[in-house]
């Protein structure tokens, strides 16, 4: 009797231990699958992380492109300068673009104006009519490619290039000869304006154009802001610039061409009031804008243009 229920005390103990140490499937040791190989297999517990994200992945491309198509691109800022009456002026732009999903900012020199596309439009149209003082930007989405094509003749015509590249399928819009700066005599040199295509990038691999071996590169950086040849001011271009002309040498208010001052007398900074032109780089107006930075907005249009386009889209 006493052996029977020592067994019987050993098998309880025994059973005991061992559904305590009963593991999971997913948590046993690695088992070889050979005596000779020293390869292991493990049971992956995180698999059902995989499955998870392959179906991620195969519905993120259709929100991706149904986001893409929703978003719409912005049109540039207006930044207008004079304005007195803010409470009368913000209500004439209710009255004038029909909306009032327009937002307005104040600095010390301008109010900027950010509004929808057809809202644009009409604001410039309005501005022009009203002879407000202002300026704006091109629009990001229609800013011209521009390279500079080496070694051609600088006699060769410009349709004879904008031919040649649109048989090779580029379609150029602008082609200007660049001249030295000392003696203005033309070089062997060509800026060329495309439209942006997704076939850009093939320009560069161009070696051959009007039986000539041609380098085709990017032009150099620009050197500071670029200045508006209308006002002379710095930071925007003169083909969307409705601010009061101002000349390059006497800073009086009137076109550059209009000016009847001697070249034997002394020049007049429209910026500075110093004695030199307007466009002169050791003025203190263009050091203090030289170390700050700035956003290049290239010039291709011009502001009839912009009008011209809301009158077109109506």
């Amino acid at each position: 009797m006493a052996s029977k229920s020592s067994n019987n005390h050993r098998s309880t103990i025994t059973n005991s231990t061992s559904s305590k140490w009963t593991l999971s499937s997913s948590s046993l040791s690695p088992k070889p699958v050979d005596k000779k190989s020293k390869t292991f297999i493990t049971p992956n517990r995180y698999s059902i992380l995989t499955t998870l994200n392959d179906s991620n992945d195969n519905t993120q491309p259709n929100m991706t492109q149904t986001h893409s198509q929703n978003v719409t691109p912005k049109p540039p800022v207006i930044y207008i300068k004079g304005v007195s009456n803010f409470s009368s002026f913000t209500s004439n732009l209710k009255s004038i673009i029909n909306s009032t999903e327009f937002i307005c900012k104040t600095t010390p020199s301008y109010l900027i104006v950010h509004t929808h596309f057809h809202e644009y439009y009409r604001l410039i149209k309005f501005l022009v009519e009203n002879s407000f003082s202002f300026h704006s930007y091109q629009q990001y989405d229609k800013r011209l490619l521009r390279v500079v094509i080496r070694n051609l003749h600088p006699s060769t015509s410009s349709e004879d290039i904008i031919g040649s590249l649109s048989e090779l399928e580029h379609q150029a819009i602008h082609v200007h000869n660049i001249k030295r700066t000392s003696d203005k005599s033309p070089l062997p040199l060509f800026f060329v304006d495309l439209k942006k295509a997704t076939n850009n990038m093939d320009l560069y691999k161009i070696e051959y154009l009007l039986h000539t071996k041609i380098v085709v590169e990017k032009p150099f950086p620009r050197k500071g802001p670029p200045q508006c040849h209308r006002c002379m001011s710095y930071g925007h271009t003169q083909g969307y610039c409705n601010h009061v002309p101002r000349c390059i040498r006497c800073g009086e208010e009137h076109s550059s061409n209009e000016c009847t001052m001697s070249p034997e007398s002394p020049a007049k900074c429209a910026l500075c009031q110093g004695s030199h032109p307007a466009n002169y780089k050791g003025c203190p107006a263009y050091k203090k804008l030289n170390n700050r930075p700035f956003r290049r907005e290239p010039f291709i249009s011009t502001l009839p243009n912009l009008i011209q386009t809301f009158l077109n889209s109506r």
